[in-house]
């Protein structure tokens, strides 16, 4: 089946884009966590993010049954580490179960505000997105396969050429369900944290979040490397 990757992307809000180093990294990292959850244990940064973001975001997700959902990482970049899995993936695809391959063909209307602050002057890992749609031929039931990963095979069909745009600091942005993009090498040396609210269809992990110790990295060694075999289980 031939899919589609149709890019819709816009900027919400602008936020404060740079930060001291200790200002960044004493922020507090969560996963699959609940507003309440970034309000009670993550720090300003964070809750700067949070309360920028529009209500008519959060409106549109309670009509469509779903839950706001947000992930707060912090890392400390060396040159040329990825703060991520790299490689082009969609956010936001419904998943059966936890570890399960994305679905491209349900749920398609989702929203994901994303946004990314630093010490860098111009940043420091800042995530690309495709500008003009892409197709893929997708198998029609990835399900059968044990041991395919669809933002892999994504990956590994993209054109060799097409239009991209880079993120930067302090943008607030919505971006769709089917917006490809992927994570950048950092281009200096620093620290960064980044922001992602999610409409999701699953439940909060633990009592609203888990606090989590976000500081694992990756190097692209050679081409086989940029997905690792946890990939999987990865956005």
């Amino acid at each position: 089946m031939i899919y589609k990757f149709t890019p819709e992307f816009e900027t919400l809000a602008q936020v404060r884009k740079q930060y001291s180093a200790n200002e960044v990294t004493n922020e507090i990292g969560v996963y699959a966590a609940s507003p309440d959850k970034v309000k009670s244990v993550c720090g300003p940064i964070a809750n700067s993010i949070l309360n920028s973001v529009p209500s008519e975001w959060y409106e549109k997700c309670k009509d469509l049954g779903m839950l706001p959902n947000i992930d707060v990482r912090i890392h400390r970049l060396n040159k040329g580490e990825y703060p991520a899995v790299p490689g082009w993936h969609c956010d936001g695809a419904l998943r059966e179960t936890f570890f399960g391959q994305p679905d491209l063909n349900r749920v398609r209307i989702r929203d994901t505000i994303l946004c990314i602050v630093s010490t860098g002057d111009d940043g420091v890992s800042n995530p690309e997105i495709a500008t003009e749609e892409i197709s893929i031929d997708v198998p029609d039931d990835v399900s059968q396969s044990n041991d395919f990963v669809l933002w892999k095979h994504v990956h590994n069909n993209m054109p060799k050429e097409f239009s991209k745009e880079t993120l930067k600091d302090g943008q607030i942005t919505l971006m769709s369900c089917n917006t490809l993009h992927r994570v950048m090498p950092a281009h200096t040396r620093g620290s960064r944290l980044f922001f992602r609210m999610s409409m999701w269809h699953n439940d909060y992990l633990g009592d609203g979040g888990k606090i989590v110790q976000c500081n694992q990295k990756y190097r692209v060694i050679t081409e086989e490397t940029v997905y690792v075999e946890s990939e999987s289980s990865g956005w």
